[in-house]
């Protein structure tokens, strides 16, 4: 089971009021049935047969009926005897997310994923106590209670809802690189300077020396992008940008790391927090109906079938309405404009922001993407890359990075509409999936549905792909200011203010701060 898949399933927990328990196979490898013959020397303690007579031990060899640990099929084998039993016994799972088997009784479902000899447990206390015995049955195990660690993240349960951390692992990778008694700092990086020869981010000049082999910059890295794709994406563009000059770091590249040491000796217990919701209709427990608008297609008639409302609303109703609450397109707004009381996000419907960094990369001339899935106002996938081939405008970049937010799309609406509707819940993927998107260029070119100009023409590929999908109405791109753009945390540096505003808007929160 991957990372994304599981952050789905703890936003399926808190949306649904669903429990979790975590169960650990004993010796799991060792029940895998080997489908090959495979033969391994005597080992020592296993007595030879009398009738070996007396030639050596070496001369005997033993064959293997079941698998062991060491075996390149051993894993396989041992998915595929756990596959078997629990699709013998009624839970169905598919190619698209094989490690996840699911299945329902007349009003209630058990979902069971898989992470080598890890098992959660999802569902009712019912269904959890049911499952937990029909595994039992199986294979021995160990029962280790309310999932509180798995895939290496943390789980903080509260009544308010779930957060997900890696505490413990932030710590001792602050202890291996010796950063655990530095100073913190309010953001893991510094502003880039507009003069090329200025940036510290540029790659290696000519009278730079590169770092001593023992400075530890590739652990260094490879360690930060194991944090950024599970619990932190506060700082996956600042350990994207770095990680680029891996074959070659300089002593700049290296203060660059040690400042996202810095932020994270701040933020040490930060995480992902998926809040319980009191009601799908309105937001968080205790928030009042917001006003809320897509885009200027709904000015002057009733918001009815916008891909985040689903509702209808007969009479416009525009008083008090701060312009924080509405994603107001580029152009000024004139006339009435029909609005309904609506959550942002409702915890079980997918939103996406994607955005990029038109030549974020000025030295090679390449541009950075930027999206973030959210689920309840919570990232669940999100993703920080300079993009292959060097994009002419930003219009052109804003096409690539939206091609990238939407085959990830696609992807986590096949995933969603698989678990959701297996489990017999009502389905989130018969709407659109709204894309919000800052580049009006970009947007206006989608809604026409084809390229126009001699400026554009050389794009047509990828665009094609995403004005295809939003033809299939599996997406809906609209249109969100600038500065409420979360996916700018994945594309450029930006002051405190900005930076704090959008870290909080993916729910990101830190363990002390629990409600």
């Amino acid at each position: 089971m991957d990372v994304i898949t599981f952050r789905y399933l703890i936003s399926l927990v808190v949306s649904e009021k669903l429990n979790m328990q975590l169960m650990d196979v004993v010796t799991a490898y060792l029940y895998g049935d080997l489908d090959t013959e495979i033969y391994m020397k005597v080992p020592d303690g296993l007595s030879l047969p009398k009738s070996s007579g007396s030639r050596p031990r070496s001369a005997f060899a033993i064959r293997l009926k079941r698998s062991l640990y060491g075996l390149k099929q051993s894993g396989r084998r041992w998915y595929t005897r756990l596959s078997d039993y629990l699709i013998g016994r009624g839970y169905v799972n598919n190619e698209l997310c094989p490690c996840v088997f699911i299945k329902t009784t007349s009003s209630e479902f058990a979902i069971v994923t898989v992470y080598v000899d890890d098992m959660n447990i999802i569902g009712t206390l019912d269904e959890l106590r049911d499952t937990a015995e029909c595994l039992k049955s199986e294979f021995e195990m160990k029962d280790l209670g309310k999932t509180r660690f798995c895939l290496g993240l943390e789980l903080e349960h509260r009544d308010s809802g779930i957060l997900i951390h890696q505490l413990a692992y932030t710590q001792k990778m602050l202890r291996r690189f010796n950063m655990d008694k530095v100073h913190p700092v309010s953001t893991p990086m510094i502003g880039r300077s507009l003069d090329l020869k200025k940036d510290p981010f540029r790659p290696r000049d000519d009278d730079e020396d590169v770092l001593e082999a023992e400075v530890p910059y590739l652990s260094a890295i490879g360690a930060l992008l194991y944090l950024a794709q599970c619990t932190r994406p506060d700082i996956s563009f600042a350990v994207n940008l770095l990680a680029r000059y891996s074959s070659a770091p300089t002593q700049r590249h290296w203060t660059g790391i040690k400042t996202i040491f810095h932020y994270l000796k701040g933020t040490i217990d930060m995480g992902l927090f998926y809040p319980y919701i009191e009601s799908r209709k309105y937001g968080k427990m205790g928030e009042e109906p917001m006003p809320f608008v897509d885009t200027a297609e709904y000015v002057g008639r009733p918001v009815d079938t916008g891909p985040s409302t689903g509702r209808r609303t007969d009479r416009a109703i525009c008083a008090d309405v701060r312009r924080s609450d509405v994603f107001l397109p580029s152009g000024r707004i004139t006339g009435s404009i029909s609005i309904t009381p609506y959550s942002q996000n409702p915890s079980d419907v997918l939103v996406d922001f994607a955005d990029a960094g038109y030549l974020s990369d000025p030295h090679k001339g390449r541009s950075q993407s930027g999206y973030v899935f959210t689920m309840g106002n919570t990232a669940i996938s999100w993703r920080s890359t300079k993009q292959t081939f060097v994009a002419t405008s930003s219009n052109h970049a804003e096409i690539i990075a939206l091609h990238e937010a939407v085959r990830e799309c696609i992807w986590l609406r096949s995933i969603i509409g698989h678990i959701r509707s297996t489990c017999g819940l009502r389905s989130t993927t018969d709407e659109p999936t709204s894309i919000y998107e800052d580049n009006a260029a970009c947007i206006e070119q989608m809604k026409q549905g084809f390229i126009k100009g001699d400026n554009t023409k050389h794009i047509a590929p990828k665009y094609f792909y995403n004005q295809q999908q939003q033809s299939l109405l599996k997406i809906q791109v609209n249109q969100v200011r600038s500065e409420d753009n979360v996916a700018d945390l994945f594309t450029k540096s930006l002051p405190k203010s900005t930076f704090e505003k959008h870290v909080k808007s993916i729910g990101m929160l830190k363990l002390s701060d629990l409600p």
